[in-house]
């Protein structure tokens, strides 16, 4: 599994973004599979991860499964930064199977899906 991280700076603002909430939910296309699953492990996901980015706007979540393990394929993780004005950013995520599971959000941004609403 991995671990995805970031550090939160809004554009037109040099100062990071402290104490943002942050959620991420894995997206697929449900018109494939009603269910996203990992096949080798016989689990199923769902459900949202949640953290809070710290005072240097920094956030981590560890326990990511790999998109390239789960079916149906080409799903993408959808994050949500919610900001302390309650204005938000949304961006999708494609986490890949490497022998170093650690990311910065911004080296695996995704275009967000047709199918996604």
């Amino acid at each position: 599994m991995a671990t995805i991280q970031n550090k939160i700076n809004r554009s037109g603002s040099l100062s990071p973004q402290s104490f943002a909430k942050v959620s991420v939910v894995l997206s697929w296309d449900t018109s494939v599979s009603s269910i996203a699953t990992v096949p080798s492990a016989d689990t199923v996901i769902s459900g949202a991860r949640t953290t809070s980015a710290n005072a240097d706007g920094e956030w981590s979540l560890a326990d990511i499964v790999e998109n390239d393990l789960i079916q149906p394929v080409d799903s993408v993780y959808k994050v949500v930064e919610t900001f302390t004005d309650a204005s938000k950013q949304t961006y999708y995520i494609s986490v890949e199977s490497s022998s170093t599971p650690t990311y910065w959000v911004g080296d695996i941004l995704a275009a967000k899906p047709a199918w996604e609403s």
